[in-house]
């Protein structure tokens, strides 16, 4: 998504919903009570919402929208601790493995794809094994296999042991 600053955002949304036009006013009032909130957040919620709604957006949609993102209401509290949103979504995907059994191959692909296009390879280079290690056991849980296999477990389990 090119450009995270609150009025290309907004020229987004606005080429997405063609039939809004949006005067200069109503520009300024959206850019002030967006303000608070991390432009990479709230490219976030613009895009969500753009995927998921037919209308052009409230204010009060966009900050709903990136609050659920979030998890917090308290925009300037992000800026404060460094929120990282690529590692929020990384930990979400995760949960919706681990407690819902949800595993969406293609999210964990495009958002490895996306921490290595802001140059964090490590990043994007665990998530991959991640879901590499996941699919491995499912396929093993289908075919009613072990996984890992149990030569593999008792290798694990002596290697502080080895000489």
């Amino acid at each position: 998504m090119p450009g995270y600053d609150t009025l290309s955002i907004l020229k987004r949304i606005a080429r997405a919903y063609p039939e809004k036009r949006l005067e200069q006013d109503t520009l300024l009032v959206y850019q002030e009570e967006l303000a608070d909130i991390p432009a990479l957040l709230l490219a976030q919620a613009a895009s969500q919402h753009i995927r998921t709604s037919t209308y052009f957006p409230r204010v009060s949609d966009l900050r709903q929208v990136a609050q659920q993102l979030a998890g917090t209401a308290q925009f300037s509290t992000l800026l404060e601790s460094g929120v990282d949103f690529l590692s929020l979504e990384a930990h979400q995907l995760e949960n919706d493995y681990f407690q819902q059994g949800e595993f969406d191959a293609q999210a964990w692909k495009g958002l490895a794809d996306q921490f290595e296009n802001v140059g964090r390879l490590h990043r994007a280079v665990e998530l991959r094994q991640k879901a590499q290690h996941i699919q491995e056991s499912e396929a093993a849980r289908a075919r009613g296999e072990e996984y890992p296999p149990r030569l593999e477990r008792l290798r694990y389990g002596t290697w502080d042991t080895l000489p």
